[in-house]
């Protein structure tokens, strides 16, 4: 426990493999398919961090709890998550699957949807003390979640985790995360398996679009590279009078993305 946080960090052998986005990761425990992403292209969220000092070699992963021992140890929202994200770094199939909310299992089956986090030996997680109650039963968690990106330098992704109370202790009902630097933040209601879905498709086609984009203006500078040996002349020299505005783009990722979270909210 530090400054207020709490932090895990486990050392692995998995250097040099390609990771997925956050979304994908957490996404991957409904599996909905993401895909391996491209290159990030600019304006993507990625914030490196010194990385954590790693723990022991000998740690090993916890055994599974029964539902006794899962009910004390998600008593409030913040060992929750705590526990929670330690399930998806290990791979804790068992353990996932029980701590999403009731009605996030229900939609989940009903949609065919299978629990399965991938797992990470590289991943580290801090997870805030700092509570934002909703009601007597909804509550928010702010967490940081630092993987190895497609370089194999860190990325550090923040995310606010939604959770609902119910008998057998606080359960993940929704998380949200800013996926390109100033820009809402894409929720995903857990909840709301369908909504979830389909968000998670959009965001694909999008970070598709803007990767295409990116490696397009790159291809076409190196085409025409500038000039640097050939001094100005007086006439380039001079400014223009007026730069006309740039064009507006649509966003195709805005109808992914919701600006007020309204997940657990009262």
């Amino acid at each position: 426990m530090d400054g207020g946080r709490y932090t895990s960090s486990r050392s692995g052998n998995k250097t040099g493999s390609l990771k997925w986005s956050t979304v994908c990761i957490f996404a991957a425990v409904l599996v909905l398919g993401c895909q391996k992403p491209s290159p990030q292209p600019d304006g993507a969220q990625s914030t490196s961090r010194p990385a954590a000092p790693s723990s022991s070699d000998t740690e090993k992963k916890p055994a599974p709890v029964g539902q006794n021992d899962l009910k004390s140890q998600t008593a409030d929202p913040v060992s929750a998550v705590k526990v929670f994200l330690e399930a998806v770094r290990t791979g804790d199939d068992e353990k996932v699957i029980q701590l999403f909310s009731e009605l996030a299992r229900e939609q989940a089956g009903k949609l065919n949807r299978q629990f399965a986090p991938v797992g990470s030996d590289t991943a580290r997680y801090e997870v805030f003390n700092d509570v934002e109650y909703l009601a007597p039963d909804g509550a928010r968690v702010k967490s940081t979640w630092t993987d190895l990106d497609s370089q194999g330098k860190p990325r550090t992704d923040e995310i606010t985790w939604m959770l609902r109370k119910e008998a057998d202790g606080w359960r993940i009902a929704g998380m949200a995360t800013v996926i390109f630097e100033g820009e809402p933040p894409l929720l995903l209601d857990f909840e709301n398996m369908p909504e979830t879905l389909k968000k998670i498709e959009l965001l694909s086609q999008e970070i598709e679009r803007r990767a295409a984009q990116s490696q397009q203006a790159a291809s076409q500078a190196n085409a025409n590279p500038v000039d640097q040996t050939t001094p100005p002349n007086a006439a380039d020299s001079q400014p223009p009078a007026a730069l006309p505005a740039a064009p507006v783009a649509d966003n195709p990722a805005q109808t992914a993305q919701d600006p007020q979270p309204n997940v657990l909210r009262k």
